[in-house]
């Protein structure tokens, strides 16, 4: 592999607090997929773009969610690399994109966290987070895979997605908002399936709700997944998700809690959940605590779930005050995040 570097010294300083996505480190990997393999290392500002490049038109798109963590003087670590490459080549296959392999990928990824690792923050709750990208550059005008694509790898400075302080976040169900169908794109991690999530995500924000959950397309009865994090539920002290049947993203934080909990004495099974259930279960008491797992947000506990009729717009509330298992998880994960556990081992490749 060939590495340019172009980039120049640049002067970053992020704020203490920064919102998430906001604090955008000025330097960035990038490569036209040449048949040298070669990657470029420039700032930011230098890459130019053409607004007829055909991703912009037909959405031919996807990247990846990752983070990589201070771990000390002179390490940091990288949050499941292998992982996070291996669903961004599934994500590209399904979007006929199929111009990277595993291996470009975590090189690549390796070159870049190198470049900027005196960036990846110390401060407690803050971390790096990565955005690789792909992305058609095809200057046709017409509906087709493109033959050329860009990829980028950039980074942001990243404190907690959520208030920490907050007792939990509050998500809005209805009918009438559907987010990918059976033999769609809904595993792949593309631009696509998240410009159809903003109305209904906007409609929640205007009833006072934070993040969105959706049910199956064509039946509107079985949980599927929130707009940008997977779903999961305590039944009896068993730890349930939906199982994946190719309209859920296959969430890496999903995966490490599933493979989590029998080490801190929990069972975790992955079913059909319904939305008949999860109302009937948590009324009588059976459900216990309810929370959402991704990249940005780690594991989040949800303090409400708003049913709203389409047609009344009448909302049912149930509502969630503790979250003990999913607080003991986050715990471990995050220790884990910065190499205190024998999870940190297989999970964290160290620069």
């Amino acid at each position: 592999m060939k590495i340019l570097d172009t980039s120049t010294e640049v002067d970053f300083q992020y704020p203490e607090n920064p919102s998430f996505g906001s604090a955008n480190l000025p330097i960035i990997l990038w490569s036209d997929l040449s048949a040298d393999k070669e990657v470029c290392l420039s700032n930011t500002d230098s890459l130019p773009f053409s607004p007829f490049f055909s991703a912009l038109h037909y959405g031919q798109s996807i990247f990846e969610g990752m983070k990589a963590y201070y771990l000390n003087e002179s390490e940091v670590g990288i949050f499941r690399g292998p992982d996070h490459a291996k669903r961004f080549i599934k994500s590209a296959q399904m979007m006929s994109m199929d111009v990277i392999d595993e291996e470009f990928f975590n090189k690549s990824l390796e070159i870049y966290v190198k470049k900027i690792k005196k960036f990846v923050p110390t401060l407690e709750g803050h971390s790096l987070y990565l955005r690789p990208l792909l992305f058609a550059q095809d200057t046709v005008i017409k509906v087709r895979s493109s033959a050329k694509f860009k990829f980028i790898i950039m980074s942001s400075i990243v404190g907690n997605y959520f208030n920490k302080n907050s007792k939990g976040q509050k998500i809005l169900v209805n009918k009438n908002f559907t987010r990918a169908f059976p033999n769609g794109c809904g595993e792949a991690k593309t631009s696509a399936n998240y410009a159809l999530s903003i109305p209904a995500l906007e409609y929640a924000y205007s009833k006072g709700f934070d993040q969105v959950m959706y049910l199956d397309a064509l039946t509107k009865t079985h949980i599927e997944e929130l707009g940008g994090m997977n779903f999961f539920y305590v039944e009896n002290n068993i730890i349930k998700t939906p199982k994946l049947e190719g309209t859920i993203l296959h969430g890496i934080t999903r995966r490490s809690v599933l493979e989590l909990a029998k080490t801190l004495g929990f069972q975790a099974e992955e079913e059909n959940l319904t939305l008949k259930e999860l109302i009937k279960k948590s009324q009588d008491g059976s459900i216990s605590e309810i929370f959402a797992t991704g990249t940005a947000a780690s594991i989040a506990p949800l303090a409400e779930i708003g049913i709203e009729d389409p047609d009344t717009l009448t909302i049912q509330r149930l509502t969630f005050n503790t979250h003990p298992i999913a607080m003991k998880i986050r715990a471990y994960l995050e220790d884990t995040h910065r190499d205190k556990t024998e999870h940190s081992k297989k999970w964290l490749i160290k620069l």
